[in-house]
């Protein structure tokens, strides 16, 4: 017991600075959980308010991946909060105008809400045609259709 006072007497400062130090940090992760309450909890903030009267089922994916199944080798579409991803490569025989039309006419299948909630961005590809493919497509939820890239 007296070498355990002996300690703590030779190395009072030390101790006491630890115990500043720990007491500080507390202090700090405090605040924080004060003045940032659901910094854990949220990811998208209020941007996803609504989501749910306009939600994007399995089935409605399906449905717009039939306007490419005849011309395209793969489909994948993906939505990363408000956004709606349409990943396609066509068959080599597929034309730049072509694919922006079957592009357009994926939108006709979406209701004006959907349309209005959403972007909507396509990249679509063709293995034989790099002079033409890549080419992608963006569609801004306020604007009614859809911007190209420029002609290669």
């Amino acid at each position: 017991m007296k070498d355990i006072l002996r300690f703590i007497k030779k190395h009072s400062r030390i101790i006491v600075g630890l115990i500043i130090v720990i007491f500080l940090v507390i202090i700090g992760i405090m605040a924080k959980n004060f003045f940032f309450p659901n910094d854990n909890d949220v990811y998208y903030g209020t941007r996803l308010e609504g989501i749910e009267k306009v939600k994007i089922t399995d089935k409605k994916k399906e449905e717009l991946k039939e306007h490419f199944k005849d011309s395209s080798k793969k489909i994948t579409i993906r939505l990363a909060g408000r956004i709606i991803y349409f990943d396609i490569k066509v068959n080599d025989d597929v034309s730049v105008d072509t694919a922006r039309e079957l592009s357009n006419k994926t939108l006709e299948k979406l209701s004006d809400e959907e349309k209005a909630y959403y972007d909507i961005q396509f990249i679509i590809s063709n293995d034989k045609d790099s002079e033409h493919f890549p080419i992608i497509g963006y569609k801004h939820h306020t604007k009614q259709g859809i911007s190209w890239t420029k002609n290669r």
